[in-house]
C-alpha cells in the first residue's frame, strides 16, 4: 500500500482522496489553524502538523511513497494581485527543497493554471528535474463535478520508473454515440437520492454571484 504525506492539507480533503484511492496517509500539515483542526478531526489516524512549511524539518515527517502538493493559488490566480514569487503565499522554494531532501518515489500536484506560465513552475521543474512529472490541465466537470473548474496538475515519478497518466475523463459537455461518455453533472441533477450532489448553501450562493431568486428555487429543491 502506497504511504502519502499532504503538504497544505487545509481540512483533509486531499487525505481524504488519497484514502479512497487505496493509499495510506501518513501526515500532513496546514498554516491555517481552523484548517488543520478541523483536518486532525476529520483524521484522527494522520499525524496533522499545524505549521509553516518552512519551518518543517525531515525528523518531524516519517518517510512516505509520495508527496501530495496543493500549495496555495493566491500568487497566480488571476482574481488575485498575481504577484508570484514576490507573495510570502508562494512556497515553491521550500517545498522543492523538501521534496529534493525526502525524494518519494511519487508526486501529485495542484494549482491554478497560471502557475505553469509562472517562473515558480520553471523553477520547480528545473529543481526536480530528478522526476519525471507529466502536467495536465483538467476540467473537474469532466469528472462528474457540478462545476466547470480547470487546475493545473502534475503527476511525477522518480527517472527510472513507469511514468504516471492523467485517469480519462468519465463525462462530457457534449456526449454523442462514439464517445460514450456520461453527460456533465449540473444543478438540476441536484437532488434527494442517488444522484445527490452535497454543496453547501456559501458554494450555492458564490455559484449564483447574488442571484436570489435562483438561489431560493435551487435550495429548495436541495432541502425539500
Amino acid at each position: 500500500m502506497i504511504t502519502t504525506g499532504h503538504i497544505c492539507c487545509g481540512a483533509g480533503g486531499d487525505i481524504l482522496g488519497a484514502k479512497l484511492a487505496g493509499a495510506l496517509p501518513q501526515w500532513g500539515f496546514e498554516l491555517n489553524a481552523a484548517a488543520a483542526h478541523t483536518a486532525r478531526a476529520n483524521h484522527p489516524d494522520v499525524t496533522i502538523h499545524n505549521a509553516d512549511l518552512r519551518s518543517i524539518q525531515l525528523r518531524d515527517l516519517s518517510p512516505v511513497d509520495m508527496i501530495i502538493c496543493g500549495i496555495p493559488c493566491q500568487p497566480f490566480t488571476p482574481i488575485g494581485k498575481r504577484l508570484k514569487a514576490l507573495d510570502i503565499r508562494d512556497i515553491t522554494i521550500p517545498l522543492v527543497k523538501l521534496i529534493a531532501d525526502f525524494s518519494p518515489k511519487y508526486l501529485l500536484f495542484e494549482n491554478v493554471r497560471e502557475y505553469k506560465s509562472s517562473d515558480s513552475f520553471q523553477t520547480l521543474n528545473d529543481a526536480l528535474s530528478m522526476y519525471q512529472i507529466n502536467w495536465q490541465v483538467i476540467n473537474y466537470a469532466d469528472y462528474g463535478i457540478p462545476q466547470r473548474r480547470l487546475r493545473l496538475f502534475g503527476l511525477g515519478t522518480l527517472k527510472g520508473g513507469n511514468s504516471l497518466q492523467h485517469p480519462n475523463p468519465t463525462h462530457t459537455e457534449s456526449p454523442d454515440m462514439f464517445n460514450q461518455l456520461s453527460p456533465w453533472v449540473t444543478f438540476a441533477d441536484i437532488r434527494d437520492g442517488t444522484n445527490m450532489r452535497p454543496m453547501s448553501a456559501k458554494a450555492l450562493n458564490g455559484a449564483f454571484r447574488g442571484d436570489q431568486n435562483t438561489l431560493n428555487q435551487v435550495m429548495a429543491l436541495v432541502c425539500n
